[in-house]
């Protein structure tokens, strides 16, 4: 028997699987089974390994989601679990009748989303790094591109 976790916010798939409100499990005719407050909500590895440990007790096979981080997807593609990325907010209603070829299957980690802690820090990099290019050099660029000479 498949059962289906989906992480959620209210009744509908929720936009990021770390930051949903809670996991809601079906059983293989669509039927809500259960619903648990997401312990991946809060920061930290060890709330996000309870996710995994809940995963494995609940024999869940087939995760639904619609964003997900790499290192998640990853842990969790290792674990055999069979993970699909929605393009729109299912609603719990709709999982009974959900056709998995809507689905795109996520079969890599680098489908996932990048971690934003790394974003971030790239993005702090940039800020200290210096320009290239003195502030004349930067004006006369500026004054070619929007054609003055």
């Amino acid at each position: 028997m498949r059962k289906t976790l989906m992480p959620v916010r209210g009744e509908c798939l929720a936009g990021h699987f770390s930051k949903a409100a809670e996991l809601a499990i079906f059983d293989s005719a669509g039927n809500l089974t259960a619903k648990i407050s997401n312990p991946a909500r809060e920061s930290g590895c060890a709330n996000k390994k309870v996710v995994f440990d809940l995963i494995a007790e609940q024999n869940i096979d087939r995760i639904i989601v619609r964003n997900i981080g790499q290192k998640m997807l990853g842990k969790l593609l290792a674990m055999n679990v069979d993970v699909f990325k929605s393009s729109s907010m299912l609603d719990a209603d709709s999982l009974a009748n959900l056709d998995l070829a809507s689905l795109l299957p996520l079969t890599s980690a680098e489908q996932g989303r990048e971690c934003a802690r790394g974003v971030n820090q790239r993005k702090d990099v940039a800020k200290t790094r210096p320009s290239q290019f003195s502030k004349q050099d930067f004006h006369f660029a500026l004054h070619q591109h929007r054609g003055f000479h």
